[in-house]
């Protein structure tokens, strides 16, 4: 840690150089920057800035200039060696809590500012061409930019603060590209030129607790990763070789990802897809219920896989929803031997469960044996002869079987509890099960454990009462496989 001048304000923008030798900051309001190694922190150089007020930073590409913007709208170039400063006026002025956005890339300074409609570009570098253009953000309004050369192009992000992305080719100074992901403004965003890559991290609007981080393949706009954040993020920067991704966080942590490892996982879909429910069905393969539909996918065919690709379950979304379902695994079938996948619907208006086939046609329909009024709760997990429910107070247990082109299910026994269960889960062989009770009407939340006898009948075996009070509320547990 070291102790950074004497700015009477504190300090305002920081940038470091191309080579990551010299690291440059501003303070504002006195208008003065000092240029310190990156190595031990001691000063090279102190200087009079071009401006009252310094707000932003940036270095020239060569390493040569330091680029400064203030919220009053005036924007300089200062030449290190020589003191020689060039000025010019664009027309803001930035609200005192407003942030200011300053880039070189290919010697042409851009500048925007929280709120901002446009990009402002300066040639401030050509006298003879040191004239001011804009590039209008159709619509959207700033809230973060950077600026790098990607495949030999200069390259614009602009994150907005409706959430999208917009890709800008500063030489032709028109928008290349929109990436339409969230409904949280974009806090921060950095450009990765070797992967071409751009990482944005947006928070949760009024909560400090929460945030995410998300990475996109340039040249196809496709989500490459996300992370969850602990807390909001302020910043993010990747390394010089672009295998590591820094974020601040409102916290006070700098959080390190591996590029590679913790940001380009294997996942689905993205965020829009808002995954409502999911259900593993053995050997690799997951079934995903989403507000845009059903989706399949096997885990076992490319597990290395920076995105996986999810194969639409052919049935309308409205059949599934959010409501509970399970992935059944039926028999061997097929001239392959590949085992049947059945997803299976818990359906409270007709009080039972749905079939659906791979085709995404109906194949059976099941009875279920206990009450299905609003408002109690229902799940379903899958077992190695069928699938259990839970509803309300009871705990049933069904095999399933093939009849023809149709699916069948028989009740191998039921039982019933004390109070109603959230959730059911049970292992891959059936033998074992659990059930979360709620605590409502005063009573505290509890776990169950039952066994299944040879018939397959649920058995209560042990009750274990999570919390001592009846505000907390027990909704989901799982098992591990070996129980």
């Amino acid at each position: 840690r070291w102790a950074l001048g004497n700015g009477s304000s504190g300090i305002a923008p920081l940038a470091v150089s191309p080579d990551g030798s010299r690291f440059a900051l501003g303070y504002a309001p006195e208008g003065w920057m000092s240029v310190q190694a990156v190595a031990d922190g001691s000063v090279l150089d102190v200087l009079d800035a071009p401006l009252d007020s310094i707000d932003a930073l940036a270095w020239s590409d060569d390493g040569s200039l330091l680029v400064c913007a203030d919220r009053r709208g005036e924007l300089a170039v200062l030449d290190l060696a020589s003191g020689n400063a060039r000025r010019t006026r664009v027309d803001w002025r930035v609200p005192s809590n407003g942030r200011v956005f300053v880039a070189v890339v290919d010697g042409l300074v851009l500048a925007a500012h929280e709120g901002a409609d446009s990009i402002v570009t300066w040639s401030a570098f050509d006298a003879s061409a040191a004239e001011i253009k804009q590039i209008p953000l159709a619509g959207a309004l700033a809230s973060s930019m950077v600026a790098a050369r990607i495949d030999g192009a200069p390259r614009i992000a602009v994150g907005t603060t409706r959430g999208s992305i917009l890709v800008i080719d500063a030489a032709a100074g028109a928008i290349a590209r929109t990436i339409e992901f969230a409904s949280s403004p974009i806090v921060a965003i950095a450009l990765e030129p070797r992967r071409g890559l751009v990482s944005a991290a947006t928070g949760v609007a009024d909560d400090a607790r929460r945030g995410t981080l998300f990475a996109w393949d340039l040249s196809t706009g496709a989500l490459a990763g996300c992370v969850g954040l602990g807390s909001s993020p302020m910043s993010v920067a990747f390394s010089e070789d672009g295998e590591r991704l820094f974020v601040g966080l409102s916290s006070g942590e700098l959080m390190r990802y591996d590029v590679a490892r913790d940001l380009l996982l294997p996942s689905i879909g993205g965020p829009s897809f808002r995954v409502e429910r999911m259900a593993f069905a053995g050997r690799g393969r997951m079934v995903v219920s989403t507000a845009d539909g059903v989706y399949t996918w096997n885990w076992a065919d490319d597990p290395q896989a920076s995105r996986a690709r999810p194969a639409r379950w052919p049935l309308a979304s409205e059949a599934v929803g959010k409501r509970p379902f399970t992935a059944l695994t039926i028999g061997e079938v097929g001239a392959a031997g590949q085992a049947e996948l059945v997803l299976a619907v818990i359906d409270r208006d007709s009080a039972g469960v749905r079939f659906y086939a791979g085709s995404g046609n109906e194949i059976g329909r099941a009875k279920i044996e206990a009450p299905m009024p609003e408002g109690v709760a229902l799940s379903i997990a899958a077992t190695d002869r069928g699938f259990m429910v839970g509803a309300g107070t009871r705990i049933l247990h069904y095999a399933v079987r093939r009849d023809g082109d149709s699916v069948r299910a028989d009740l191998l026994g039921a039982s019933d509890l004390s109070m109603p269960a959230r959730g059911v889960a049970a292992t891959p062989d059936g033998r074992v099960a659990i059930a979360t009770m709620c605590g409502d009407d005063g009573l505290s939340p509890t776990l169950v454990g039952l066994s299944m006898g040879a018939t397959g009948e649920p058995e209560l075996e042990w009750t274990r009462v999570l919390a001592e009070t009846s505000e907390a509320d027990a909704t989901r547990a799982a098992l591990a496989p070996d129980g």
